[in-house]
């Protein structure tokens, strides 16, 4: 009985140790768990402060940093899973020891409750006392970014401390019962070999490695090849998951493949340096895939954040001129009876028109009850509209229509509405109002301008549209800069005084929504960058640990037959540069494919200008080179201090 409460005792002060005494690999773990509490915890707040939803333009921000949460629950949990159980493989041999030495599987599973408790308190400390004292910075930030008024209070919320504490808890519970399942799963003598056991080679690595190349290559396919219409997203998502898929399966397989291969190659693997290198390699191919594979996703995830991050940065401005070509535009329902208030206008333009969806094939329109069809919006005027708006004159016929598009040119000779075909004299380059993109695919308009609305009447009752036309008018507007917004809001209160007003936009309003939107989106990059980054270099710093333990002995062996130093530095850096560099590689891979789609899914919110997302990829890259050279060199420097203990 007294031994029972001996160990009881003794427990907590094991546990406690083994943490201290690990510290190299416990503080790195705890540091980062730290620092994702304090991301989420701050996110959190941010949700649930009703505050920020009373400000105009806020619309954007609660549903961004709901995407920020999961994107974070979705990252932390692969990554506490890889880095817990590399915690645990290194302390198997000192677990294997406490049984020997008498403690039980159920003492051995307390002290691992304890040192989960432990850190979970550690972390959940450290992350929420971060995000109380920096909370209210990181608020500022967002409100800044975001141009929002810097006033509003940072409250804080005891929905968000129980968020926080909830979400980790189930986390930090969940690497637990993974460390019990192992201890229960091994006895002590397994315990004692499984830190130096090479995992077993891949079963049917060239079928896997080949599935994977099937699967990535879909995945670029789908990267590559998707357009710009309702399913961008879905697409988007669906090409990640396959590139992850693959790029596991590669490491996993596709790497013991290619060995292989390099083994049977006696003119290359005969060589001293690189048969070391290729074997070393080779025995722990497992262990080794499956943390490559880590970095090369999570470089990848880094590259592209900054990527975007960048790109929206400095293409805030292109979105907003885009977007308006105009200082206010004002839309009804039939033409205005009452006068516009002029002052301070320097210029305005009236269009009457009318706005049909309608199913496009090439160059033939059709009106289609299906509400799940894709449709183009095709924007129908006459000559004598066209020319009332400000536009240069046209000469048209029976029978003959112009064109234009605010995306890409259409290159039609003909044009088919319903069963009526026309001759397309002109594509014009510009409309009075509207702004031209060549990579404007998703939001674009088709403007269709007829002889007379004789011809737009005929033109309706092939496409089966019978009736009264329901014609619009819209007034765009510019004005002098002097006293605009003031000029603004007299426009907006006698706009919706009027009656059949369908809609009000001005400039002002635009660009303070555009910045609130990517000002969410570029404080959502800045953080995630920062966890994927941590996430990556832990990674990494754990990878180089293990190379060096599992290396060590395997160097003293080199040493004894007769290799010298310079020999055995040769062939780590060797080992490290092929092994670390593979992912910086994939990686890049994987961004270059990701530049086609990246620049698609910038086209749903506007920004068209390919060159500001091109330089921001390259300098991003180069920048993320630095960085993963800055960092293989630092942790290289461990690998070798351990192999030469």
């Amino acid at each position: 009985m007294v031994k029972k409460k001996k160990k009881r005792h003794l427990l907590p002060v094991l546990a406690i140790n083994g943490i201290l005494k690990n510290n190299s690999i416990y503080g790195p773990y705890i540091f980062a768990g730290a620092f994702a509490v304090f991301v989420f915890f701050t996110l959190s707040s941010i949700i649930v402060n009703d505050l920020v939803y009373t400000l105009p333009y806020s619309g954007y921000i609660k549903v961004l940093m709901m995407i920020g949460l999961v994107v974070l629950g979705i990252i932390l949990v692969p990554f506490l899973l890889y880095t817990n159980s590399f915690l645990i493989k290194q302390r198997k041999k000192e677990l294997a020891l406490y049984t020997i030495l008498g403690l039980g599987k159920k003492h051995i599973s307390i002290m691992l409750l304890i040192e989960t408790l432990v850190i979970y308190l550690v972390v959940l400390f450290g992350g929420i006392t971060t995000g109380l004292v920096l909370g209210k910075f990181m608020f500022i930030l967002l409100l800044n970014l975001s141009g929002l008024d810097l006033h509003i209070q940072f409250e804080l919320n005891g929905k968000a401390f129980l968020n926080t504490m909830v979400f980790f808890l189930i986390l930090y519970l969940f690497t637990l019962i993974k460390n019990l399942v192992s201890v229960y799963r091994l006895t002590p003598s397994e315990l004692m070999r499984s830190h130096k056991e090479n995992d077993r080679e891949p079963r049917f690595a060239v079928l896997r490695g080949s599935i994977g190349v099937i699967v990535l290559c879909g995945g670029y396919w789908i990267a590559i090849n998707s357009k710009v219409d309702g399913f961008i997203f879905t697409n988007f998502f669906l090409a990640i998951i396959f590139v992850i898929i693959g790029t596991y399966c590669i490491f996993k397989a596709g790497l013991h493949v290619l060995l292989t291969k390099m083994r049977k190659n006696k003119r290359f693997y005969y060589k001293a340096q690189n048969f070391i290198t290729v074997s070393g390699i080779h025995q722990r191919i497992n262990k080794s895939s499956t943390s490559l594979s880590n970095m090369c996703i999570y470089s990848t995830m880094i590259i592209i954040t900054l990527l975007c991050t960048v790109s929206l940065f400095f293409g805030m401005t292109h979105i907003v001129n885009y977007r308006y070509a105009y200082d206010v535009e004002m839309i009804f329902e039939n033409q205005v009876t009452s006068s516009i208030p002029m002052e301070n206008v320097k210029q305005f333009n009236k269009m009457v028109y009318i706005d049909l969806s309608l199913v496009q094939e090439e160059n033939h329109f059709s009106v289609s009850e299906d509400e799940y069809a894709p449709k183009e919006k095709v924007r129908f005027l006459t000559q004598e509209q066209y020319e009332e708006f400000g536009n240069e004159s046209l000469n048209l016929e029976d029978g003959e229509v112009a064109v234009f598009t605010n995306g890409p040119d259409l290159n039609f000779k003909e044009i088919h509405l319903g069963d009526q075909t026309f001759t397309v004299t002109e594509e014009l380059e510009k409309i009075v109002g509207v702004n031209k993109s060549y990579g404007n695919v998703y939001l674009n308009v088709i403007y269709v301008i007829l002889k007379n609305e004789k011809m737009v009447e005929n033109t309706f009752h092939e496409l089966g549209i019978d009736g009264k036309l329901a014609y619009k008018t819209k007034y765009i507007v510019m004005l002098n800069e002097e006293n605009k917004v003031e000029t603004i809001e007299k426009l907006s209160l006698w706009t919706s005084q009027q009656p059949g007003m369908l809609s009000f936009d001005d400039v002002i309003s635009g660009e303070a929504d555009t910045k609130s939107m990517a000002g969410g989106l570029l404080f959502l990059g800045i953080f995630c960058g920062i966890v994927f980054l941590i996430c990556f270099l832990i990674i990494m710093y754990y990878k180089q640990i293990s190379e060096g333990h599992d290396d060590r002995y395997n160097f003293w062996v080199m040493q004894k037959v007769g290799l010298s130093d310079g020999e055995v530095k040769s062939t780590i850096r060797r080992q490290i540069m092929t092994v670390f560099f593979i992912p910086l590689l994939f990686a890049t891979i994987h961004t270059l494919v990701a530049i086609q789609m990246i620049v698609r899914l910038f086209a749903v919110i506007g920004l068209f200008e390919e060159s500001v997302i091109v330089l921001s990829s390259i300098g991003v890259i180069v920048f993320y080179i630095f960085i993963y050279m800055f960092s293989y060199l630092k942790t290289s420097k461990t690998y070798y201090r351990i192999v030469r203990m």
